[in-house]
């Protein structure tokens, strides 16, 4: 029996794990790889550098480094279940060798079957390497293929750069299941209390 009850708190410990660890439905989302690889791009300059500063291990996207139009694009398509919410989360910083930074502003669009949601952000300050700021946002599927589209939207570029760095899309854990697993865990310390 109580070989039992440990198995049974081992697998619902393992449930509770398995709902705070969501995986990531990007590809290259902290762009390790050193190239775009599961990623579009389009329009202006978005160069994979690590000297501006990076929030993961190697790589970040600097967009217009060489103080081009503000035109750069990069987006991923990724499968979603429609109805179920999602959790976007990335890093976003300021890189700058200047004294007075010109602004950066950074676009974020998320599309299903009609655009679900848009916004702007911008970092909270600039740096020689970039720091980084984490924004997240969540949203409801609508299609079984999802899009998340940076633009940069920087009016100018001189001696000053958006970095982005660690991108994740995850799914919501659902309550019903996050209870469930709560649950769980709860009646294996109860009988493991019981037989003692």
């Amino acid at each position: 029996m109580k070989t039992f009850l440990t198995c049974v708190l081992g697998l619902s410990l393992v449930s509770l794990a398995g709902v705070a660890s969501a995986q990531n439905l990007l590809v290259n989302g902290g762009f390790d790889t050193g190239t775009f690889s599961g990623w579009t791009t389009n329009g202006g300059s978005a160069t994979l550098k690590k000297t501006y500063g990076t929030n993961s291990p190697q790589y970040a996207v600097v967009f217009n480094v060489t103080t081009s139009p503000a035109t750069a694009v990069i987006s991923q398509s990724f499968t979603t279940t429609v109805g179920k919410s999602y959790e976007l989360s990335f890093y976003y910083g300021g890189y700058t060798t200047v004294g007075s930074p010109r602004p950066q502003t950074l676009g974020v669009e998320v599309t299903g079957t009609s655009l679900i949601f848009s916004n702007s952000v911008t970092p909270p300050s600039y740096s020689n390497p970039a720091v980084f700021e984490n924004f997240t946002d969540t949203f409801t599927a609508t299609s079984t293929s999802t899009t998340l589209t940076f633009l940069d939207e920087t009016v100018d570029t001189t001696k000053s750069d958006g970095v982005l760095d660690t991108v994740s899309v995850t799914a919501v854990p659902e309550p019903s299941t996050m209870a469930l697993s709560a649950a769980g865990g709860l009646f294996s310390l109860l009988a493991l209390r019981r037989r003692k």
